[in-house]
Formats: structure tokens, C-alpha cells, sequence
């Protein structure tokens, strides 16, 4: 069985036919992730050694010069045999345990055409932090993935769900599901959360449900930090489909530093609102938010377009952070639930202190380039001596289908 050996973490894991995540998150690692559906590029790692596959991933999130320079997505890639990887950016800034609850459902409201609100009561309080997503389970469908909007360390949680027509989940909301219901909660999951130690200024681009992410942002970081610069950019199609107005109005008119644009595509009318397409609208501002941390939430169409306009503007991808919305609309095309249900290693319960997973100090924060000065090194060794007669190995062919 192959094993897994990751450059932060004390001890190999064995990762038996699941991806380089799946292995890691079930034996509680804290690795850093967004999607798990090979679109964000949050789980991106150098492979220092080894053969992995990867499948139906975006070239958007693992670039072919990328691939060829030997960094892979754990969330795809799949190890062949043995193989060592290092995640990227040192530790994750927030790394709580994935816990699994029960909650009853409080209150359901129509806030648009489109989306419904929930509130639940889960059975402990949930620890997340600002801009994660947790996955729910309602009655015996698969799981689905929604950000909560509450604040973190709100007794209730709140979920913005965007109903997708033929979606099965969607219909059970729709129709009938009600007040008291049980639902099953297991998170939190999500990179693109609040960084604590931060203080630049925030620039917030939400799509549709997108606002539940982007809501919970702006009130952990105004709650912390009154004074920071905060725009929140929420596009939505048309009037009808703008909600929580008079909520933000409140909050903008407490913290004079939040500025908030609602952006309609299809404005179907004279209005006194910002109007068109929601990346070219942040795109007109970036000059003024050159210093900004970005965090996106949405439909993968507008995160992909909003997070390329301000790459292109010179902003570094360091500096963006997204968990796109991905639709799934039937069973038989969801993809199989995470199998991290908290088991963390048994004899590391030292590293854990209240809820967060301090780096043991003999690690050293990770560094790309000696990373692959370490990759050289690693093959080098393991490649065997070759007489006259051998063909060399291409060592950079690495089969990732």
C-alpha cells in the first residue's frame, strides 16, 4: 500500500486508492485545501518524490509549466507508489478539526427568487472561522457544501442556499423541508477564511449566495478591527435578486471605512446602481486596492473571471482567496463525501490546543526553492546506478492522466 510522506507532518500516512488530501485529511492532518474538486489550486504541493495520477482537474489551477516543475493537486492526484510531497505557504493560517453534529432547523425565510435562508440550532457550538463552509446533510440525501454567514462563535448558524433547479437537495428545501427538522453538519472546510494576523484592507466579491462568506467576513473583521478598510462588491442579476440590503445599510452606516456596491448584470431598468459584469466593475477599483487581501465567493465563472482580472493587474495570487460554488445537481454527479470525521493520530493529541494545530518546532517554514533542491536530492538518491548498457531514466515524466 503506498505510503504518505508530507514535509510538515511528523508521520507517513498510508493512502491506500485515495487522493494525497483524502489520505491526509482522515488521519487529521491540517493540509490546505478549498474546492476538493480540482478547481481552486488551494491544495496545490510539490511532489518531492514519487508517481502520482491525476484526473479532471482545471488548467486553470495547476498551469502545464506548473505540472511539469513537479507540483501536483492533492485533491486529484492519487499515488501510484510511495511518495513525499510539501504543501505550499509553510502551515495553514486557521486549522480547526472537522467535526461532525446534528442541528435543528430554527427558521427557513424566502430572502430571493432564488435563495432560502436557514438558520440551525446544532446540538454544540461549531467551531469555524470566518468565510468556511461546512457540509449538510438533509434527511438521507448526499451531502452539499454552504458557507456559513453567521459570525464565528454565534450559537446559530446561518446558511444562504441557492436553489438549483433539479437539484435533489434543492427540492427537498424547497418543498419540504420545515422548522424542527434534523440536518447532519460536518466541517469546517474552506482556505479562503479570514486570515487573523492580517490587517490590510479587505476587498469582498460575492455572487448570489456567495454574500453568506462575504457577510460573516465583514462582521469578524469590523467586530476585531473597527478601523479597516472594507468593500464588499455583491453582484446579483437583477433587483429582485438583491437581499440582507437593510443589514448592510447598518453596518455602513456604523463603520464609515465599509463601502458596499451592489452590481446588477442585468439591471432591466434605470437605476442608481453600479451595473454590468461583476469582474470588470472590481476591475475599475483595483488601483485603489493594490494592498488588499481578496476573498471571492460564487458561481466558478465569476471567480475564475474576478480572480484573472486581478492577477493581470499585477496584484500577487498570494493576496486572493476563493472557494468557488460548485452545482451539483443530482446524486449520481456529487462527488463522494470527505471521509474526515476528526480522527486525529493517536499520540499527536499534544500538538492540539484548544481546537488549533500548533507546527512542531522543528519544522521549518516551507520554501518552494528548497523544496526542489530537496526533490533533486531525494531522486538523485533513489535513482539507481546505470551501467554502460542502461537506457537512463527520465526522471521527469511523471504519469498524471
Amino acid at each position: 500500500m503506498p505510503k504518505l510522506t508530507i514535509r510538515q507532518w511528523p508521520l507517513p500516512i498510508e493512502t491506500g486508492k485515495r487522493t494525497i488530501l483524502d489520505a491526509a485529511l482522515d488521519r487529521g492532518v491540517p493540509f490546505p485545501h478549498g474546492c476538493r474538486t480540482g478547481e481552486c489550486g488551494a491544495c496545490k504541493c510539490l511532489l518531492l518524490s514519487g508517481d502520482v495520477t491525476m484526473k479532471n482537474y482545471d488548467s486553470g489551477a495547476l498551469t502545464e509549466s506548473e505540472k511539469s516543475a513537479g507540483f501536483v493537486l492533492a485533491c486529484r492526484a492519487k499515488p501510484r507508489a510511495d511518495v513525499h510531497v510539501a504543501w505550499l505557504g509553510g502551515t495553514v493560517a486557521v486549522e480547526l478539526p472537522v467535526r461532525r453534529l446534528r442541528a435543528q432547523i430554527t427558521n427557513i425565510e424566502q430572502v430571493s427568487p432564488i435563495i432560502k435562508r436557514l438558520y440551525l440550532w446544532p446540538e454544540e457550538p461549531l467551531q469555524f472561522a470566518a468565510g468556511q463552509f461546512a457540509r449538510l446533510r438533509f434527511a438521507d440525501l448526499p451531502a452539499r457544501s454552504y458557507s456559513m454567514a453567521n459570525a464565528p462563535g454565534d450559537e446559530v448558524l446561518e446558511f444562504h442556499i441557492r436553489l438549483i433547479p433539479g437539484g435533489q437537495a434543492s427540492e427537498h428545501i424547497d418543498s419540504h423541508l420545515k422548522v424542527g427538522d434534523e440536518v447532519h453538519i460536518e466541517g469546517p472546510y474552506g482556505s479562503a477564511h479570514l486570515r487573523p494576523e492580517d490587517d490590510s484592507p479587505l476587498v469582498l466579491v460575492a455572487g448570489s449566495s456567495g454574500l453568506a462568506p462575504a457577510k460573516s467576513i465583514v462582521r469578524t473583521a469590523l467586530h476585531s478591527q473597527p478601523e479597516r478598510r472594507v468593500h464588499l462588491y455583491f453582484g446579483v442579476r437583477s433587483e429582485a435578486h438583491v437581499y440582507d440590503e437593510p443589514e448592510l445599510k447598518v453596518l455602513a452606516s456604523r463603520y464609515k471605512n465599509l463601502r458596499i456596491d451592489t452590481v446588477l448584470s442585468e439591471p432591466g431598468g434605470k437605476t442608481s446602481r453600479r451595473t454590468g459584469n461583476l469582474a470588470e466593475v472590481v476591475s475599475n477599483d483595483l488601483e485603489s486596492h493594490r494592498s488588499a487581501q481578496f476573498y471571492m465567493a460564487g458561481p466558478p465563472e465569476m471567480v475564475n473571471a474576478v480572480s484573472k482580472a486581478v492577477t493581470e493587474f499585477g496584484i500577487h495570487r498570494e493576496q486572493i482567496h476563493a472557494d468557488p460554488f460548485h452545482v451539483t445537481s443530482t446524486d449520481s454527479a456529487g462527488e463522494e463525501p470527505p471521509r474526515n470525521f476528526n480522527k486525529l493520530l493517536e499520540g499527536m493529541r499534544g500538538l492540539l490546543t484548544i481546537g488549533r494545530l500548533r507546527t512542531p518546532k522543528a519544522r521549518e517554514s516551507f520554501s518552494p526553492a528548497k523544496a526542489l533542491q530537496e526533490r533533486a536530492e531525494v531522486e538523485s538518491r533513489e535513482r539507481p546506478i546505470a551501467n554502460a548498457a542502461d537506457t537512463p531514466d527520465d526522471d521527469s515524466q511523471r504519469r498524471m492522466n
